[in-house]
C-alpha cells in the first residue's frame, strides 16, 4: 500500500498537505500518529526531489512550530525524532531553514556542528537529544519544566506545619453530646 501511495503523486500531494496540517493540529494523539506514520515513510522520499524539498521546509517549519508549542509538550521527543529524520533526509534543505530561526544566525558555526553531528548519528536517542540541544532557544517549555511549582517564601510552610501537627485527643467525654431531640421527633 506505501508502495503504491509514493508512487501515485494523486493522493500523495493531499496526504502531505493534511499530514503538515496535522502536526499543528491541538491533538496529542492525532499528532503523535502522523509523527509516527511520517517517520516510517521518510526513506521513500528520498530520490523524490520535488517532496523532499516539500517536507525538508513546509514540514520541518510545522515541526519546528510544534516544538515551540507549550501544548505539544507531550510529544517533544517525538517531534524532535521527527525533525532529525528530516535533517537526515536532505540537510542541504533543512539547514536554511533552521539559520532562519530566531537567534539561530549568531550562532551559525555551532548549528552547522550539530547538523552534522546529527546526521552521523546511529541512535535515535542521541539523535533527538542533539535536535532538542539544537532547538533549546527555540523550544517553549520543556517537559521537565512542565508543571513545575514555585517555591515561595516561608509563609507557606508554617501553614504547613500547623496542618502536619497531630493534636492529641483527649478521652472521649460521654453525655456531651448535643441534644438530638429534635432528630428523634423526625423519625417519629
Amino acid at each position: 500500500m506505501c508502495t503504491f501511495v509514493t508512487t501515485h503523486s494523486a493522493i500523495l500531494e493531499p496526504i502531505l498537505v493534511f499530514s503538515k496540517a496535522a502536526l499543528r493540529m491541538r491533538d496529542t494523539r492525532s499528532c503523535q500518529s502522523i509523527i509516527r506514520t511520517l517517520r516510517i515513510t521518510l526513506p521513500f522520499f528520498r530520490s523524490n526531489e520535488p517532496i523532499r524539498k516539500f517536507i525538508c521546509h513546509d514540514m520541518l517549519q510545522a515541526a519546528i512550530t510544534s516544538l515551540h508549542e507549550p501544548y505539544f509538550v507531550d510529544t517533544q521527543k517525538d517531534l524532535a525524532g521527527l525533525i532529525a529524520g528530516i535533517i537526515c533526509l536532505d540537510a542541504d534543505t533543512a539547514g536554511p531553514v533552521i539559520l532562519s530561526l530566531p537567534g539561530m544566525q549568531e550562532r551559525q558555526d555551532k548549528v552547522i556542528k550539530r547538523i552534522a553531528a546529527i546526521m552521523q548519528c546511529a541512535s535515535d536517542r542521541q539523535s533527538r537529544a542533539l535536535v532538542l540541544e539544537l532547538l533549546s532557544s527555540v523550544r517553549g517549555v520543556g517537559i521537565h519544566e512542565q508543571g513545575r511549582i514555585e517555591r515561595g517564601t516561608g509563609k507557606k510552610r508554617v501553614v504547613q506545619e500547623q496542618y502536619m501537627q497531630v493534636e492529641e485527643q483527649q478521652g472521649v467525654a460521654r453525655g456531651t453530646s448535643p441534644e438530638l431531640a429534635g432528630v428523634a421527633d423526625m423519625f417519629g
